[in-house]
């Protein structure tokens, strides 16, 4: 009865009868706080692997641009002691590269040589994981350019 009459009594009731009704929403707010830590948490490890995706074909097609570098006509350097790219070759050399080094990861959309420089365009394509299903695949367009080098600065050297 003391307890009653410190508390008042009837909010003491108020307050038990009020936590009866709202019981079970601390459960709902766990659940839907959840549900966001682990999209929150997807999509870091989905932004993570793009990033590590797109790194990788950049690493993959700059290669691919410094092997099509070095197809050189060689007849003419032996000629005319000059560098000059051959475009078959070096089209040829950055494909065969992609094919063997590349691991499949980006599919070389436009080779552009000119005599004395190679620039290459690709696409490399990324699955998201766990927001896969909001975003699809993410397709990532990388470039790389290169020029021959074989030591040479400047004419008849």
């Amino acid at each position: 009865m003391l307890l009653k009459n410190i508390l008042g009594g009837d909010q003491a009731k108020r307050d038990h009868t009020q936590s009866e009704e709202e019981r079970g929403q601390m459960l709902v707010i766990f659940a839907v706080g959840l549900l966001l830590l682990v999209l929150l948490l997807g999509l870091v490890v989905d932004v993570g692997g793009m990033s590590l995706t797109y790194a990788r074909a950049q690493l993959a097609i700059d290669e691919a641009a410094i092997a099509a570098s070095q197809g050189v006509n060689l007849q003419r350097f032996y000629t005319h002691n000059e560098l000059q790219l051959q475009p078959s070759v070096a089209a040829g050399r950055a494909g065969q590269f992609l094919s063997t080094n590349g691991g499949g990861l980006v599919e070389l959309t436009s080779i552009h040589v000119t005599p004395d420089q190679v620039f290459l365009t690709g696409q490399a394509t990324y699955s998201p994981f766990i927001i896969g299903f909001l975003t699809g695949d993410v397709t990532m367009t990388v470039s790389g350019e290169s020029r021959p080098d074989f030591g040479i600065d400047e004419r008849d050297q």
